[in-house]
């Protein structure tokens, strides 16, 4: 008993004297203290990261939130349509007939042209059938020669008498005046139906006996001045009144339409400056009297006669004066028609 007792009493001081249970105490404790050091890093990291966009939230004055822009199919962004905002106001500038139409109206028009540039795309070749298939200049058509001399920009009024190879003769009677020499530059203006075209060309030979040989017309353009075919007046009488100056001049009303007119007077007037305009005639019905009427100068004209001729276009017509100015029209055409008719039967 007494010997299997202190062989085991030896046994265990012999285990402890090893240092075996010491060894993995310890070996626990230090894995205990790194993991806290571990889980303390984690959440100090943690907390950083989360107070960095408070911190950027509150200097806003230093870093300011940038939005970020998504383009919405169909529609103009924000910088677009701020740069037509400011096209529209310095379009309104160089001209006097945009400022009776609303900004709203002149933005939405921008918005749909933009997106349909592609359709603008087209190539000279294009061009030329267009204008040879659709409004081709031919033998017998009434045109206008119109050229700047002398400050001046003169019309003449003649007839296409012969087309051949490049050239283009034109009615014209002597005496020839000055200014009609070789080698003139100037415009002729023909219309196709309601469509008015206007080329450039030049003198090639001042003939007495023929009249103007022009080179055919180069650079065709289709103006945008008449989209309504203008009705001729026998000079119906009116007055033109400058609200600036209150210069105040009689005129006669050659031709009408409901998008302007053409008048005769004794001056020149400013080319995009804003008049008023009253005319009027008694019908064989009743009475028409029209004004005044805001209207802007698009051409000016001083004639081969000496005189004074402007196209002017209306900045606006309200409902009712367009109504009677139909009205107006329909009866001056009706009466044409009747005294044309009538013509025949007069002769018998």
């Amino acid at each position: 008993m007494n010997g299997t007792g202190t062989w085991q009493d030896q046994f265990s001081q012999g285990f402890s004297s090893t240092g075996g249970g010491g060894s993995l105490g310890i070996f626990l404790i230090f894995f205990a203290i790194l993991a806290a050091v571990v889980g303390i890093w984690y959440l100090l990291s943690h907390y950083r990261r989360s107070q960095k966009p408070a911190a950027r939230r509150t200097a806003g004055s230093d870093l300011p939130l940038r939005t970020k822009f998504v383009p919405v199919p169909g529609r103009i962004n924000p910088l677009q349509q701020k740069i037509i905002q400011e096209m529209i106001d310095e379009f309104r500038r160089h001209e006097g007939s945009a400022q009776a139409v609303p900004s709203s109206v002149l933005e939405k028009y921008s918005e749909f042209f933009f997106h349909q540039i592609q359709r603008m795309k087209t190539s000279e070749k294009e061009v030329e059938d267009f204008i040879n298939g659709n409004f081709p200049l031919e033998e017998g058509y009434n045109v206008e020669l119109d050229f700047p001399t002398e400050g001046s920009l003169h019309l003449i009024k003649s007839k296409v008498l012969e087309i051949s190879g490049r050239n283009v003769v034109v009615e014209f009677h002597p005496p020839l005046p000055d200014f009609l020499r070789k080698g003139t530059r100037l415009h002729l203006n023909y219309n196709v139906g309601k469509h008015f075209l206007q080329g450039s060309t030049v003198i090639n030979d001042v003939r007495a006996d023929l009249g103007l040989v022009l080179r055919r017309p180069e650079e065709v353009i289709l103006t945008g001045e008449r989209r309504y075919s203008r009705l001729s007046l026998p000079h119906i009488p009116g007055a033109i009144l400058d609200p600036q100056t209150n210069f105040n001049e009689a005129v006669k009303v050659v031709d009408l339409s409901l998008e302007g007119v053409r008048i005769r007077l004794g001056r020149p007037l400013k080319k995009g400056h804003i008049y008023q305009l009253t005319f009027g005639e008694k019908g064989t019905t009743r009475s028409w009297n029209f004004g005044p009427l805001e209207c802007v100068p698009s051409q000016v004209f001083l004639t081969s006669s000496g005189t004074h001729e402007a196209g002017l276009l209306f900045l606006y017509l309200d409902l009712s004066t367009r109504s009677r100015m139909v009205a107006y029209m329909k009866q001056r055409i009706q009466e044409q028609q009747e005294t044309h008719q009538a013509e025949p039967s007069v002769k018998e």
